[in-house]
């Protein structure tokens, strides 16, 4: 059994030909593919040669319900002692790991945008194995900014046990991904069940997911004022993102 991520068939798979004939051989030599979702599916039928009998869409994804639920009060109080983020103070985060091809830099524009309009926000960027030439180059701009103290970035890997109690007191979650993205259990259903309002990067899987009642606000994909200026609606209304919660 193969439970292939977006990566694996979206991006990787087109990086070479060699890349594309190992996936393509994976998916083809195993007794059962389990897509996330019908457009999943659909594209590993088309570009791989996927015979339907052999696919299965869904059935294996389930969130963590008590990991990520909304902070209360006190556990609030202290994540945000804990990364120095004012009391009252509004959190942003980005949810994806600081590479571009994830909208890494989209999502940092962004938020330079925004925190240059509003003083009483706080910005949340995580980063991952493989990021930390790309986290400093980040600091070095917010330095130069004069924002660093507004913001919280991360160098390598974060614990899930964190990056869980951040989403917890974000008001608002950001992913902007670049790549085609497979209907995603991490971060944006993540971030979504621990209670944020959203901004994403349009793409076709979260069309489709909004028809099943998810919501969130699209931006443009890779278009950072589209991004800072959906932030920037959720900010001026926290009953939009009460109700978007």
């Amino acid at each position: 059994l193969v439970m292939p991520w977006g990566g694996d068939v979206y991006m990787y798979a087109e990086t070479t030909s060699l890349a594309f004939g190992l996936v393509k051989y994976a998916l083809r030599h195993v007794d059962l593919v389990v897509a996330g979702s019908p457009l999943a599916a659909g594209h590993l039928q088309a570009r791989f040669g996927v015979p339907p009998e052999r696919l299965h869409i869904g059935g294996l994804w389930a969130l963590d319900r008590e990991q990520l639920q909304r902070a209360t009060p006190d556990e609030s109080q202290r994540t945000r002692a804990r990364y120095g983020i004012r009391s009252d103070d509004l959190v942003i985060m980005n949810v994806r790991r600081f590479f571009p091809a994830w909208g890494s830099d989209v999502a940092l524009d962004a938020f330079v945008r925004v925190a240059k309009e509003r003083r009483d926000a706080h910005f949340v960027l995580l980063g991952g194995e493989g990021t930390e030439a790309l986290v400093a180059g980040a600091r070095a701009r917010l330095e130069q900014e004069g924002l660093s103290s507004r913001f919280t970035l991360f160098d390598g890997d974060v614990p899930l046990a964190d990056c869980a109690a951040l989403m917890s007191i974000a008001d608002i979650c950001v992913s902007l991904m670049r790549e085609i993205d497979m209907r995603p259990l991490a971060a944006i259903l993540e971030a979504a069940c621990a209670g944020a309002a959203l901004v994403i990067g349009d793409q076709p899987e979260y069309r489709a997911m909004e028809q099943l009642g998810f919501s969130a606000i699209f931006a443009a994909p890779g278009d950072a004022s589209s991004a800072a200026a959906a932030i920037d609606r959720y900010a001026a209304d926290a009953l939009l993102r009460r109700q978007a919660a």
